[in-house]
């Protein structure tokens, strides 16, 4: 079963991931998943109307298991769910979207938010920068809290959305030509406050050649030796993706 749900928060979004955390006992794969559309998002996506109808609403995507129950019985049970979570929750906050037309919109809609975006990026003549940080749930209101205060601080276009059930949010800068430079060192500092938080750098997407610093700032000098040790047992002569994340030569 897929549910839209709009919320008037951030701060409400992460309260309710929170209790969902603890109603199902700490274990969030008993949903398959739990999507954040947060910050800016609106401004970016294709068929704002049909999801949202407040332009400082925020939204959850939620994809629930039914196994041997029926839809009838699971929408009831979510119902009740978002109701004990907090009952001025409208029903019409609630976007069931199990038919091909509503789950085409809302997909198009989810697609659309990065590629306008970059639509974006290449009319300014400049760069996206993207994070891919994950943070534990107990830090995660504080990380938040700090990259927002300071993208606003820095008055730089961003966006915010991804897997709030893994505490894993994606931040995609969207600066002007003349702030990529301070960006790239924000990116930077962004990295670090996941690290002091007990999170990582990369939690989807992979280290490559543009997050090797990125990997040494959490793992250290001993990771960095692990893994070139790895790959000259793997690879002795270096010959596969040369370059990518060990440099050739080292």
């Amino acid at each position: 079963m897929n549910l839209f749900v709009r919320l008037e928060s951030e701060n409400k979004a992460i309260n309710f991931y929170q209790y969902l955390n603890n109603y199902f006992n700490k274990d969030m794969s008993k949903i398959f998943a739990l999507e954040y559309f947060g910050h800016n998002c609106q401004n970016y996506m294709n068929h704002r109307d049909f999801l949202f109808d407040d332009i400082d609403q925020v939204g959850l995507y939620i994809k629930i298991p039914i196994y041997n129950s029926t839809i009838e019985n699971k929408s009831l049970e979510w119902f009740e769910i978002l109701k004990n979570f907090d009952n001025q929750i409208k029903s019409e906050e609630v976007i069931v979207l199990n038919d091909k037309k509503n789950m085409k919109l809302f997909f198009e809609s989810r697609h659309s938010i990065p590629d306008n975006a970059l639509i974006k990026t290449r009319s300014l003549n400049g760069i996206s920068i993207i994070t891919d940080t994950i943070v534990p749930p107990e830090h995660y209101k504080k990380y938040l809290n700090q990259v927002h205060n300071l993208l606003k601080k820095e008055k730089i276009e961003y966006l915010l959305f991804g897997h709030l059930g893994d505490c894993h949010l994606h931040f995609h800068l969207i600066p002007q030509k003349k702030q990529e430079a301070r960006a790239l060192e924000i990116y930077n500092m962004l990295v670090d406050y996941a690290a002091n938080l007990g999170g990582v750098y990369s939690a989807e997407h992979g280290t490559g050649k543009r997050k090797r610093l990125d990997f040494k700032k959490c793992y250290g000098d001993s990771a960095v030796l692990m893994i070139k040790n790895l790959k000259y047992k793997l690879d002795p002569y270096f010959l596969l993706n040369r370059g990518n994340v060990i440099s050739y030569g080292t």
